[in-house]
């Protein structure tokens, strides 16, 4: 099967791949198994952090070309993109130093009754871990996993999303600049197939970024190995009768925005209180005709995700929202949709109901706090969420209510170095633990007896040799 990278912008085709066969991806897991049997389960913690300085300063030294690609084959301006390189850095960096922190747990126990014994608790890599990794951010979510699961010791086979294929395979490069063993990091390519056949291998672990219908799809096929699955969102943010509303539009207008939507932390529902919304409305409208098309928001990825949007946007102005600002297709080569803003009040619309992975703002007009918390956590998802008030301590209460792991007071799409502690609550993800690098580790309980003296329950009482 051929898989293509094509330009979003122009909807020029970039280059075309064969997929990975059957037998070539089994290879792939045969030599990365091989070499963490071998070579990379043996280096130490430093010996891992060396290499990783190492690339973080050929990603350094090649930020412009990483950025060319980013909006070559994605379509997001180089400003925005930027992001993507440096947060990664960044993160090699605190990761690097976490697993230099890592110490060895003893765990006490009754020295009268186990004379001579110690119980240690030891972190040990997984093995080989699958990783397959969306277009939307081609750089930053790959190697969100790749470089804390690379730095726990294990090896990694990596099937990048089919339209950010020349991404993956650059991805390699940097490896491979940096001087990682060969096994270390491996990189498939294809699309559905080639990933169905990656978690139903024998990796040790497999991670999915993707749709809840993806994840559903790996918990099927993965069988019993642990799986780190973070999926979509449909973020709401909150915005009080006393809110800041420079602050608010601007910071909300731009979550939505943002990477023309294409974020599954993007803020995709907003819900205002009637007391000021008029002008936010106002303010927003204003806020949102100033961006600029390849300056301030990308293409969609392809045609196809675009007629989704579009089809979305009119079933909700028939099923009664009222449309504010766009909704037109651009005569423009390419994939381009300028962003779009609605005002809603009929709860059941597609748009709103799942991820709609686009440049549109829904507007909900609530009468309370209290109903703009019923509303927001009316939802499957649970991923981030935003709070936009000037009484910090009734924010944060409203924040604690969100069923959202990742929830902002005053704040847009905030993220750690890395992405370290990211993830979502109910069907937005399906974490393995929190931290970053411990999802990549796991622990052995270790026992030593050092004694020679029989414990007195091993025999029948009486019992002599």
């Amino acid at each position: 099967m051929i898989v293509r990278s094509v330009n979003p912008a122009n909807g020029q085709v970039i280059q075309e791949f064969k997929s990975s066969s059957e037998e070539e991806i089994h290879l792939a897991i045969h030599r990365a198994r091989q070499t963490f049997d071998s070579v990379w389960s043996a280096t130490t913690a430093q010996q891992r952090v060396e290499l990783f300085n190492r690339l973080a300063r050929i990603i350094t030294e090649q930020t412009e070309s990483l950025l060319d690609l980013i909006l070559l084959e994605m379509g997001k301006p180089r400003g925005l993109g930027a992001f993507e390189v440096d947060d990664i850095v960044a993160g090699i960096g605190h990761l690097s130093s976490e697993l230099l922190k890592q110490k060895r747990l003893e765990f006490p126990i009754d020295s009268d009754v186990y004379p001579q014994t110690t119980v240690e608790l030891p972190l040990v890599p997984m093995g080989v871990v699958g990783i397959i990794s969306p277009w939307n951010f081609p750089f930053w979510t790959p190697m969100t996993n790749i470089v804390p699961a690379l730095l726990a010791g294990n090896t990694v086979v990596f099937k990048p999303d089919e339209h950010t294929t020349l991404m993956g395979l650059r991805i390699k490069e940097l490896f491979d600049q940096a001087g990682f063993p060969s096994g270390v990091f491996s990189v498939i390519v294809g699309s559905e197939d080639v990933g169905k056949t990656l978690v139903a291998s024998e990796v040790d672990k497999i991670v999915l970024t993707g749709s809840i219908a993806a994840g559903a799809d790996v918990l099927r096929r993965a069988g019993i190995k642990p799986a780190l699955l973070e999926l979509g969102g449909n973020d709401p943010a909150i915005v009080c009768d006393d809110a800041d509303l420079d602050q608010a539009v601007a910071a909300i207008c731009w979550g939505a925005v943002y990477n023309a939507g294409q974020a599954c932390n993007g803020i995709k529902r907003v819900f205002v209180h009637a007391d000021v919304a008029d002008e936010f409305i106002k303010r927003a409208v204003k806020y949102v005709s100033q961006l600029q098309r390849g300056r301030d928001y990308g293409p969609i990825i392809d045609e196809q995700a675009r007629a989704t949007i579009v089809q979305r946007v009119q079933d909700a102005a028939k099923g009664g929202a009222k449309l504010i600002l766009g909704g037109d297709l651009p005569l423009a080569e390419g994939f381009w949709l300028d962003p779009i803003l609605l005002v809603y009040n009929n709860d059941d619309l597609l748009l709103t109901c799942e991820e709609t992975f686009g440049p549109v703002i829904p507007i909900r007009v609530v009468a309370s706090n209290e109903e703009a918390i019923r509303l927001a956590n009316q939802t499957g998802f649970g991923l981030g969420a935003n709070v936009w008030t000037r009484d910090i301590d009734t924010g944060r209460r409203l924040a604690m209510q969100l069923q959202s792991k990742m929830v902002c007071v005053n704040e847009a799409l905030f993220g750690l170095p890395g992405g370290e502690y990211w993830g979502g609550w109910r069907n937005s993800g399906l974490p393995t633990t929190e931290n970053r690098l411990m999802s990549f580790l796991k622990r052995k309980l270790l026992v030593t007896h050092a004694g020679s003296t029989p414990r007195s329950w091993w025999f029948p009482e009486g019992f002599h040799w």
